[in-house]
């Protein structure tokens, strides 16, 4: 799966999606198998923006290593996602800067896991 890591982060602003992604597969393996497949999947039917790429990867790798990389996506509860996404807030912020990091990740987490338990619905509007 190498080399499905550095196709699909090639051409990327910085070395550091591809490096992420690796050590990701060091102590995960299944989800890091299942973040490429999930990129190539939306390179293939929406032709994402290298900075959409970046973004969802960071995202997804940062949900796996919420769980200290020992849960598998496929294992994740609504309830997992939502006390990951609870961390994010910041009650003393006073510009409420969290709540767009908040909004930012449920979309990735929305628009991931729909393919994730969809991936054979051939009407890809289903899973937008």
């Amino acid at each position: 799966m190498s080399d499905v890591v550095d196709q699909i982060t090639l051409g990327l602003s910085r070395p550091y999606f591809c490096n992420i992604l690796k050590k990701l597969r060091e102590n995960n393996q299944e989800n890091a198998d299942t973040i490429c497949k999930y990129i190539l999947a939306e390179q293939a039917e929406f032709n994402i923006k290298n900075s959409t790429k970046e973004g969802k990867i960071k995202i997804l790798v940062w949900l796996s290593n919420g769980f200290d990389d020992r849960k598998r996506y496929q294992d994740m509860t609504k309830e997992n996602i939502l006390a990951y996404l609870n961390n994010l807030r910041k009650p003393q912020d006073q510009g409420n800067g969290w709540i767009n990091s908040y909004n930012n990740r449920q979309m990735v987490f929305l628009k991931f896991f729909k393919w994730l338990y969809n991936q054979n619905e051939p009407d890809l509007t289903k899973r937008k």
